[in-house]
């Protein structure tokens, strides 16, 4: 995105800006950095100007655990101040939601109707067995 760009940095410079607890969903994250192999394109690690992390609090616990301070790890460094950043993140999102409803009513339209035309035959070959039955 134009609003990042990927730096390469030592986990020892990263600040966390919150608690990192582990639950049931990140033992695949725990596993991964065990058998070493953990994959930077899987989950991102997105840092604000001053290095505080954003997202990837737990990617970044556990490389400093595994690895120790001196680590290199590549992350995505926000270009912006996070207000602005947010800020035209949300907008984008409401813009893509508004455009999604217009491709998915052109996209789904077809179906419905197809949908439509088949619960009205279905219905009318129903009354028409029911008026042959009480015939």
């Amino acid at each position: 995105m134009f609003l990042t760009r990927k730096r390469k940095i030592k986990v020892g410079n990263l600040k966390f800006t919150k608690n990192t607890e582990f639950d049931e969903s990140k033992k695949e994250l725990i596993n991964d950095l065990s058998n070493k192999k953990f994959d930077e394109k899987k989950g991102r690690i997105l840092v604000d100007r001053k290095n505080k992390i954003m997202d990837g609090h737990h990617r970044v616990h556990l490389l400093k655990e595994h690895y120790g301070d001196d680590h290199i790890v590549t992350v995505k460094k926000l270009l912006v101040h996070k207000i602005i950043y947010y800020a035209i993140v949300f907008s984008l999102a409401h813009i893509l939601m508004d455009f999604m409803s217009v491709i998915e009513g052109i996209w789904y339209t077809p179906k419905k109707i197809k949908n439509g035309i088949e619960k009205i035959i279905r219905r009318n070959t129903r009354n028409t067995e029911q008026e042959t039955e009480g015939d």
